[in-house]
């Protein structure tokens, strides 16, 4: 939280003043003008340079704060996916890992209302 906050708690303005950083949209595959060569005749080339550089959008319909809340209720006390229960050392190590490398960025829920555009967290959740 604390490096966002140096970016006005905005995601996107971190992303956005980080260029070619592992956050950047697309980072994980090969530059744009190395793509171009072997694809730009693809008859979706250019969108697809949009998602490399600009991210993805899909339309979503909106939730009301009513429904969003509940579903967030729900899925917090149905709780983690048996799988991350079972193996909780290894999704541990495999989330430290992530975090250390920069290909995530944990927020705690308490902190989740500061970030603009955010769904806001449900009322009542601790720092977990």
């Amino acid at each position: 939280m604390r490096i966002i906050k140096v970016y006005n708690n905005s995601i996107s303005e971190l992303i956005e003043r980080n260029p070619g950083s592992i956050l950047s949209y697309g980072s994980e595959f090969h530059p744009v003008s190395h793509l171009e060569f072997l694809l730009m005749h693809h008859i979706n080339w250019i969108p697809l340079v949009t998602i490399l550089t600009k991210g993805s959008t899909w339309p979503l319909t909106p939730i009301g704060n009513t429904e969003r809340v509940q579903k967030n209720n729900e899925f917090i006390t149905r709780g983690n996916h048996k799988s991350a229960n079972t193996y909780l050392n290894t999704l541990k190590e495999i989330l430290d890992k992530e975090v250390k490398q920069g290909w995530m960025i944990p927020i705690p829920l308490k902190y989740l209302s500061k970030i603009p555009d955010s769904e806001l967290a449900p009322v009542g959740i601790d720092d977990k």
